[in-house]
């Protein structure tokens, strides 16, 4: 394997951590300890204090849409929709998560105590203005963190 010298990745970082940027983040830890792969979807990859905005998407389809209060506030994404989505593949807008913009950034320069963090694509235009509309359109968000979810052009 090629090893790229770390100040390209962050070249490459920097090119890609953009709004709808999708990471596959290996070894994602949840709020109970436990780790586990994760599709990690950029909104804004750093508000003004520095922090990155982003969902985290499941396959768990069926678990989400079969219960109509989370439905409401779930974006589906057909498999195949998206390259990197073989699955159907739901994100729950009421779900955003907040991470340092620069512990993303060494985790993807530095594979950063093991975990990695892998570009794979650019979310389509279009999947991103739904949701967008979704996440401006909630009603269980406040007008401060849909500023900083999605901050005006």
């Amino acid at each position: 394997m090629i090893e790229i010298p770390e100040e390209e990745r962050l070249r490459i970082f920097n090119q890609s951590f953009v709004c709808g940027a999708i990471f596959l983040y290996e070894k994602y830890e949840f709020d109970d300890g436990s780790k586990k792969s994760k599709f990690l979807l950029v909104l804004n990859p750093q508000d003004q204090d520095g922090i990155c905005h982003f969902y985290l998407t499941t396959s768990r389809v069926t678990k989400i849409m079969s219960n109509p209060i989370l439905k409401e506030s779930c974006y589906l994404i057909p498999a195949g929709e998206v390259d990197c989505f073989p699955k159907d593949t739901v994100i729950n807008i009421r779900d955003v998560k907040p991470m340092q913009s620069t512990l993303i950034q060494q985790k993807y320069i530095k594979h950063f105590k093991g975990e990695s963090l892998i570009y794979k694509q650019k979310m389509p235009d279009n999947i991103m203005s739904d949701i967008r509309d979704l996440v401006l359109q909630s009603r269980d968000l406040t007008p401060q963190q849909k500023i900083r979810i999605f901050p005006s052009p």
